[in-house]
């Protein structure tokens, strides 16, 4: 395990000294860490490999819940449902069309699996990531707008995931066990009702803390700013230790901290996603190193073609639909379409489902999921500063200059505003 932190101080010291210069290749930090853990892949025997996978397992389940939290402290609920438009499209009616259209894909080129393994893999590919596409949601020419849809959609997808990820793993695993229906459904119960309870908690009781210690002179910044590590770390924690679910809890404490503080709420943000960066390019470099070439020996060309179809056709389609009476141009549609990369939380869910389940299918579930962030890193990576630009220009001519696209809204706190390290 020396050995294997040694590499990844060096290879994070490195790209620092790089940093700036890497985006003017059309690259971005989860390509050059992902790359760099495929090449430092056949550096690891045996047990500098095992070390690896349990590292990576131990670093998303912390990132997932840092970037949980984090996300939904972004959101204000109250100003989000006030003005509707594309997030609430993309997350209400995108979204389950999405799971719905990629169950189907999934049935038709895997006839023998079950429809809850079919489903469990597309609800586990329906988040975004839009870390992996950053140069999309910090671009001055792509309208103010279309980046908040981006940037809100991908902030709150992950967490409305994680319930219906569990719901058909549970269902898919029951049907293999001889767990009876009640065992399954009031485990499944108390997994999501307990981790909003203890979240919501957590979240709520601790923001107030921290913003009356704040505003009284007892708290430093730099310490009022491990709180953004503390605070969902311990709904994580707490909800785990009376059965109910982590991550939701994770999630509810972010979501309770953005409606009870307001003073302290940004700097509790700012150390969460620098850890969070932090986190995520580790685990993206133990991807790396080790699940791709694995994944890649063992891929059928079924796994290719599911993938492919997740990036496209999944997720370009329910857009269209969901933001047709938005009177958004087509552009705007295929734009918001193919800007839906699958990072993080498709990581954790594969991980997660491979540890926890016993599913028939389970390891092609995992080799599917994995396949579709290793294209996502690169694809929406490589296409994210071209298409921008592609796009700000098409935006900016004359005929289209007071389409809804230009309507301006509420910005809510940016995601990964760390450009140098994400």
């Amino acid at each position: 395990m020396t050995h294997l932190l040694l590499i990844l101080a060096l290879i994070v010291l490195a790209y620092a000294t790089i940093s700036k210069l890497v985006p003017k290749f059309s690259l971005t930090a989860p390509i050059v860490f992902l790359a760099t853990g495929v090449l430092i892949s056949g550096l690891l025997d045996g047990a500098l490999h095992e070390d690896a996978r349990e590292l990576l397992e131990h670093l998303a389940e912390l990132t997932l819940v840092v970037v949980l939290f984090t996300d939904a402290s972004r959101i204000n609920a109250r100003v989000l449902l006030h003005e509707l438009g594309f997030p609430i499209r993309l997350l209400g009616i995108g979204m389950p069309l999405s799971i719905v259209l990629g169950t189907v894909v999934a049935m038709l080129l895997f006839p023998s699996w079950s429809i809850w393994e079919a489903a469990l893999l597309s609800a586990m590919l329906a988040p975004t990531d839009a870390a992996l596409g950053q140069a999309v949601v910090e671009s001055p020419r792509v309208p103010q707008r279309i980046r908040e849809a981006l940037n809100v959609e991908s902030g709150l997808n992950d967490g409305i995931a994680v319930p219906i990820v569990l719901l058909f793993a549970s269902i898919a695993d029951a049907e293999m066990n001889v767990q009876s229906t009640a065992s399954w459904a009031s485990f499944l119960a108390l997994q999501l009702s307990l981790g909003p309870i203890v979240g919501i908690a957590v979240g709520w009781m601790g923001g107030r803390l921290m913003e009356r210690a704040y505003q009284r002179g007892w708290a430093s910044d730099r310490y009022l700013k491990l709180s953004g590590i503390a605070i969902p770390v311990l709904a994580w924690a707490g909800a785990l230790a009376i059965g109910g679910n982590g991550f939701i809890a994770a999630f509810f404490a972010g979501l309770a901290i953005g409606c009870s503080t307001t003073s302290v709420r940004s700097k509790i943000q700012e150390f969460g996603e620098t850890e969070g960066a932090l986190l995520s390019i580790l685990a993206f470099t133990m991807l790396g190193a080790t699940l791709v070439v694995p994944v890649l020996q063992v891929a059928s060309w079924r796994d290719w073609c599911y993938a492919g179809m997740s990036l496209t056709v999944v997720r370009l389609l329910p857009v269209a639909i969901a933001t047709a009476k938005m009177k958004a141009q087509p552009a705007t549609r295929m734009f918001l379409g193919w800007f839906g990369p699958r990072g993080l939380a498709t990581l954790i869910f594969a991980l997660l489902v491979a540890s926890e389940y016993s599913l028939p299918h389970g390891e092609r579930i995992f080799t599917i999921a994995i396949l579709t962030v290793v294209m996502s890193v690169i694809l929406h990576g490589v296409t994210a500063l071209p298409a921008s630009n592609w796009y700000g220009r098409w935006m900016d001519q004359e005929e289209l200059k007071n389409q809804c696209e230009r309507v301006v809204v509420t910005e809510h706190l940016p995601r990964c505003r760390h450009s140098d390290m994400l």
